[in-house]
């Protein structure tokens, strides 16, 4: 069951990304929507999971740290 809860998400997702390449679903809007989102996603992974929670390397307020760990949550990482 567990790989299920994985697999369908991480299958599943770049392959409705692949829609994109479609000339009557690509805007441009959506392409800087996907490249600010990887960046901020990807901050949230490093700075929420791995700096704060894992090391606990910098002290931040704890709503600051509630949105890091959304924002992981959000690209499909684990639970924190």
């Amino acid at each position: 069951m567990l790989l299920g809860r994985y697999a369908v998400p991480l299958v599943a997702l770049p392959l409705l990304g692949l829609l994109a390449l479609l000339p009557s679903l690509f805007t441009w809007t959506g392409v800087v929507a996907c490249l600010l989102g990887v960046h901020l996603f990807g901050q949230a992974i490093t700075m929420g999971y791995h700096r704060l929670l894992a090391h606990r390397s910098f002290e931040c307020p704890r709503w600051f740290a509630r949105l890091l760990v959304v924002m992981a949550l959000c690209s499909l990482e684990d639970s924190p």
